[in-house]
């Protein structure tokens, strides 16, 4: 976690303030959600937008289709 506008603090004490990953082992463990992917992906929302929507987003789509994901858990920090 890294940002300049923001105390990011809580996230260095407990990651999982961020992305709680940690909880969601603990479902799917429990069989309430489905299998994680291996590995979580992650980016920083301060970029450029254009090339967010021209390049980076799509190259995503395509890595997310070939792990053949039924959901995704987006996270705003």
């Amino acid at each position: 976690v890294r940002h300049g506008g923001y105390d990011i603090n809580g996230a260095r004490l407990d990651p999982d303030v961020a992305l709680p990953m940690a909880r969601l082992v603990e479902l799917a463990e429990k069989g309430v959600i489905g299998e994680l992917v291996d590995p979580a992906f992650s980016f920083v929302g301060a970029c450029s937008q254009r090339r967010l929507l021209k390049r980076t987003g799509p190259e995503w789509v395509v890595k997310f289709q070939a792990l053949a994901m039924d959901a995704m858990l987006l996270v705003p920090v």
